[in-house]
């Protein structure tokens, strides 16, 4: 590389490791060695094998099996091994097993044999075995911080939130309303899909056992045509929204473009709720005053979906046009 880190000499380069069935290679370097971690798959298991040299350039001895094969949900994902603030060695994976959750982290311990990582409980054979308990690396735990809720005071979004596709930036603002997040209508995509709505704002869920997600709407600047809601999507979706027509503002659910139920409504302020347990299956509600809740629609079932799991997000377009905004007060996310 460029001293300012301007180009890459490619000329320059050297393969280290190449094979079939590999990935997720990960580069460490540890008393005295540099390592090579990296998932191999085959036979309906995946591996976790390492390589070692002295040198970064090599040569490299020939990979090394250092996790025991794991079936199923108990398949480490790509992981990689970090050192803890204890000092400790850890692996951080996920586990892929296809539930709407999406893929759930573990962190194993790491313990070093002949100067080889050895990932889990160490078995007869000398390989490493997946655990389910252990140490955290903090000695203390920090203040708890509900980084999942949102009363958008803040000047930027909060790190927790992403968007579905690169976000028009023109169509979204922290300040035209300060205190307030506003959502600006965009066009789909694609009509009759949720999922082709540009700059849903997203986060993910939890699987524990009780979910509540409660969204305050301010819908004062909504024009005819327009939509706007809280939502779940992975391979499939649903939203419980409002709609305003020429014959008023109706509260809607929808699963996958099969409006389930409908209700007409009155006032500026609306209040979205979702919730859900361990089941993964959510109930969507809404109130007028913030307090008194009606259920609307019939209970949603959450998927698994492009490798993650089910999201839950905030949303609003124009069927015709980019006309109208909505303006979000709060975002509570309350679990157990």
């Amino acid at each position: 590389m460029a001293p300012d880190c301007s180009s890459i000499d490619r000329s320059s380069a050297m393969l280290l490791h190449q094979g079939g069935s590999r990935e997720a290679s990960k580069l460490i370097q540890a008393g005295g060695w540099y390592y090579l971690i990296y998932s191999r798959t085959g036979g309906g298991s995946r591996y976790v094998v390492a390589k070692r040299a002295k040198n970064i350039t090599g040569p490299w001895s020939e990979e090394k099996q250092i996790m025991a094969p794991n079936l199923g949900s108990n398949q480490p994902n790509q992981g990689g091994i970090v050192q803890g603030p204890d000092e400790q060695w850890y692996f951080l994976t996920h586990h892929g097993k296809g539930d709407w959750e999406g893929r759930a982290v573990s962190l194993l311990p790491v313990t070093w044999k002949d100067e080889w990582p050895v990932i889990g409980s160490q078995g007869e054979d000398g390989l490493g075995y997946m655990v389910w308990n252990g140490n955290l690396p903090l000695k203390a735990i920090p203040e708890k911080k509900e980084w999942y809720c949102d009363d958008f005071s803040s000047e930027r979004l909060e790190p927790h939130w992403e968007w579905n596709h690169y976000p028009d930036n023109e169509k979204w603002s922290l300040a035209e309303r300060p205190g307030w997040l506003r959502m600006k209508a965009v066009t789909p995509l694609q009509k009759n899909n949720l999922k082709k709505v540009p700059n849903i704002l997203t986060q993910r869920v939890y699987r524990t056992s009780s979910n509540e997600v409660t969204v305050k709407m301010d819908i004062h600047g909504m024009v005819n045509g327009q939509t706007a809601g809280l939502c779940h999507y992975a391979a499939t979706y649903a939203w419980l929204g409002v709609t305003k027509t020429e014959t008023g503002i109706s509260s809607i659910m929808n699963e996958n473009e099969r409006i389930t139920s409908q209700h007409f409504i009155s006032g500026n302020d609306i209040w979205l709720r979702s919730d859900w347990g361990m089941e993964g299956i959510c109930r969507f509600s809404y109130s007028t005053d913030g307090e008194n809740y009606q259920h609307l629609g019939e209970p949603y079932p959450f998927t698994w979906g492009h490798y993650r799991g089910t999201r839950v997000g905030l949303f609003t377009f124009h069927k015709n046009g980019e006309e109208g905004f909505v303006d979000v007060d709060s975002f509570i996310y309350k679990r157990k």
